[in-house]
């Protein structure tokens, strides 16, 4: 005869300081820990950039992650500039 297990799992909310035990939450700056230097307008004022969030450190280099935040455009677009970043991944999510 096998014997079952019960585990409750209980939902909690994701903060940073209960998750350092096991790793980095990755999100942008809260209104307090805003500066000029790690948070700013581009993009003609479309996006904000949460620069630096979190690091990585790889054999021959650094890896800093940041957030863009965008503001909703209208259809349609009229483009003037693309940008390539050969170095660089992105991921995009709504």
């Amino acid at each position: 005869m096998s014997t079952l297990m019960k585990t409750t799992i209980v939902a909690r909310p994701l903060t940073k300081a209960e998750f350092a035990p096991y790793g980095t939450v990755i999100e942008p700056y809260d209104k307090e820990a805003q500066t000029p230097e790690n948070s700013y307008h581009i993009n003609k004022g479309y996006a904000c950039r949460h620069h630096a969030i979190a690091e990585a450190k790889l054999d021959g280099g650094d890896v800093g992650m940041s957030i863009f935040r965008a503001k909703k455009r209208e259809f349609p677009i009229a483009l003037s500039v693309m940008e390539y970043h050969p170095f660089g991944t992105q991921a995009f999510f709504r």
